[in-house]
């Protein structure tokens, strides 16, 4: 994904604000997980992230930015079927913003 773009206020860059990164730039593509796993909600959920590119050199009023921009999330369903998300928004030269991957026991579909 692009990085956060300037907002009025810069009222994007603070957690407290959007609800977190992943709140602000995935919370569809769960969305779509859950959606493709027959509406299930996962059992379990697995997430690490961190600011390592984005926004290092950013201060508002003093503080520093405290939005990721980076993260895996890693769900788990009922039915065993696991979800992935990978979230980097500095790899910029990728081929396509967003990719969608299925793997299943009978195939793969991109």
């Amino acid at each position: 994904r692009f990085p956060f773009l300037q907002k009025v206020a810069n009222w994007n860059r603070f957690s407290e604000n959007t609800g977190g990164t992943l709140v602000e730039k995935c919370c569809h593509f769960f969305d779509l997980l859950n959606e493709l796993n027959g509406g299930r909600a996962p059992v379990s959920v697995f997430a690490d992230g961190a600011r390592n590119v984005n926004h290092e050199l950013e201060r508002y009023d003093g503080r520093q930015p405290d939005i990721l921009d980076n993260a895996y999330v890693t769900l788990m369903y009922d039915n065993g079927v696991r979800g992935l998300v990978d979230l980097c928004m500095f790899a910029d030269a990728t081929q396509n913003q967003e990719e969608l991957v299925a793997v299943g026991d009978e195939g793969k579909l991109e």
